[in-house]
């Protein structure tokens, strides 16, 4: 799959730098398998943004607007992992 990220990586660069929208490229990288996580790496490197900056353009664009619900629901968990973790401290 690495090659497979470098060849969409490059195509989403070439696509930028055509002055497409983010949202034409996160369609993109979804059409040829990418991972929401895999498109938030690629937009962190070709943009040059903050992984947390990368993750807010994916989580709520429209490409990845049907796993939004999914998504927070894992958060949420996770959120509760961690505070539960603290309290043990």
């Amino acid at each position: 799959m690495l090659d497979n990220l470098e060849a969409l990586e490059n195509r989403a660069r070439e696509m930028h730098a055509h002055g497409a929208r983010n949202e034409e490229i996160l369609g993109y990288l979804r059409a040829n398998g990418a991972s929401i996580l895999e498109s938030m790496r690629v937009f962190k490197n070709v943009l040059g943004l903050s992984l947390g900056e990368a993750k807010q353009i994916a989580h709520f664009s429209d490409t990845w607007s049907d796993m939004r619900d999914e998504h927070n629901r894992i958060h949420d968990v996770l959120d509760d992992v961690v505070e539960t973790l603290s309290r043990k401290e």
